[in-house]
């Protein structure tokens, strides 16, 4: 819709807020999570995983998907079939640098 500007002008924009760590966000992960071809394990979901994702996607929905998408593949590259704090790091790893880099 964005690359119409009469369409766009028809619809409010809205911007989401960005998440934080709470158990909502838990459940979003959760639930993104069992939609992927991967092991599920609620348990990998700790305070830990999540700080570090928050970090990695500035709590923004968009690049918080991206991310878990990216541990997902990660988990299936290294054959565990998990996406969890040791696949987190190894996209963080390759991700550059965010930050600090939010207004």
């Amino acid at each position: 819709m964005r690359a119409d500007p009469q369409i766009a002008s028809r619809f409010e924009k809205l911007e989401l807020p960005v998440w934080t760590e709470s158990q909502e966000l838990r459940r979003f992960i959760a639930g993104y999570l069992a939609l992927l071809p991967i092991k599920r394990s609620s348990a990998a979901i700790d305070k830990r995983f999540v700080e570090y994702l928050l970090e990695l996607s500035e709590g923004v929905t968009g690049s918080i998907i991206d991310v878990l998408r990216r541990a997902a593949l990660q988990g299936i590259a290294d054959k565990t079939q998990k996406a969890g704090l040791v696949q987190l790091q190894v996209v963080g790893a390759k991700m550059p640098s965010v930050v600090g880099q939010r207004a």
